[in-house]
């Protein structure tokens, strides 16, 4: 008995460093549902009760103290790495993180601003992820440690008793940007217009002193939008989980997801095309975004947006004191083969300043 001893008591000690540790977490975090009844609490004890734990550890046994703080941290690494069912007791580093960037969203204050110290915020308006990819991909290379929004407009009218479709779709941006290793955020909204939403975003996204001081959008021409969201990596890896021939299947099956585009509603298929032709099927789990944003322009379909109010959102960016950029050709972007064969390419930038005429070069590759 006088053996295991010491090992029993430096786990019941790690017991208690682990009570008070989360007592302080939760303290520090200043979480809603941590109410303790202990008259004496506070940081101080819990911070007094996780290192006297630790410290009476190495009293009881230094070499069993390491061992056992060992095993804790191997234990705290495999629930790290390993896939394992997640509880739904909630996060505390999520609660830490909320604390201090509130904390210091506070701080920041948009009035002492100096061009010195100037950084990039930009707001990327997004009609369909899947013929922006490449955009999106440049403009993340672009911000410099600055503020990166990609905004989406959906045209329709709240009802009364239906979900809010940008709810739905919202998870589906935020696992595209997860895919796409990108720092940005999402901002989506429902207006009647495009032009109305697109106001919406340039006034309201942001918060505090981090909001968009550059609209990007894309260039108004008559080209058919392409599918550029299949040729990436992570799509082929993680979003074409089986393939079966065309002759083999019989009967093929839609998932509905209803989507509003222009205030019609739409369903999109989980059966497509890869690049050996052959159908693709892609049971509930592997429902992937590609497959809520919803289907391309084709050549005998109208735009969602007349150039009378692209002009007009232009103009409205420029009312609200926001710089612009009109981006045109990223579709013949290969970022992939850049990184590959270690090339250099060029994108014209051209400044555009009231009163003052600008010769746009109309064969460059790509342009701002």
């Amino acid at each position: 008995m006088n053996k295991i001893a010491p090992i029993v008591t430096i786990f019941f000690l790690l017991a208690y460093f682990a009570v008070n540790l989360s007592c302080l977490a939760l303290d520090l975090a200043s979480a809603p549902n941590f109410r303790p009844t202990f008259k004496y609490f506070s940081w101080h004890t819990a911070l007094i009760g996780a290192v006297g734990s630790i410290i009476m550890c190495f009293i009881v046994s230094a070499a069993y103290a390491a061992i056992a703080i060992g095993i804790l941290i191997g234990f705290i690494c495999m629930l790290h790495l390993r896939d394992f069912p997640r509880a739904s007791w909630g996060s505390i580093s999520q609660a830490l993180i909320f604390h201090q960037v509130r904390k210091y969203l506070l701080l920041l204050d948009p009035r002492k601003e100096h061009v010195k110290f100037w950084r990039p915020q930009m707001l990327l308006l997004v009609a369909n992820p899947r013929s922006s990819i490449n955009l999106i991909d440049f403009v993340n290379d672009m911000k410099k440690g600055g503020l990166f929004i990609l905004g989406h407009v959906k045209t329709g009218h709240m009802t009364h008793g239906s979900n809010d479709i940008c709810s739905q779709e919202y998870p589906y941006w935020v696992s595209l940007i997860d895919n796409m290793k990108i720092k940005a955020f999402v901002d989506m909204t429902l207006a009647p217009t495009i032009r109305d939403g697109v106001l919406q975003l340039m006034r309201l996204s942001g918060l505090g002193g981090l909001r968009p001081n550059t609209v990007i959008l894309g260039f108004y021409d008559s080209a058919l939008p392409e599918d550029k969201l299949r040729n990436r990596s992570f799509f082929k890896k993680r979003w074409l989980k089986s393939t079966t021939p065309a002759n083999l299947m019989t009967a093929p099956t839609f998932h509905q997801q209803p989507i509003i585009q222009s205030g019609v509603m739409e369903g999109a298929s989980t059966i497509t095309l890869n690049s050996f032709n052959s159908l693709t099927t892609i049971n509930g789990n592997d429902m992937y975004p590609i497959f809520n944003f919803g289907e391309l322009r084709q050549e005998n379909e109208d735009k969602d947006l007349d150039v009378y109010s692209y002009v007009q959102i232009i103009k409205d960016a420029l009312y609200l004191n926001k710089s612009i950029c009109l981006a045109r050709n990223f579709h013949q972007l290969q970022k992939d083969d850049m990184e590959l064969n270690k090339r250099k390419v060029f994108v014209d930038i051209w400044p555009f300043i009231r009163k003052f005429f600008v010769n746009f070069n109309l064969k460059a590759a790509f342009d701002i």
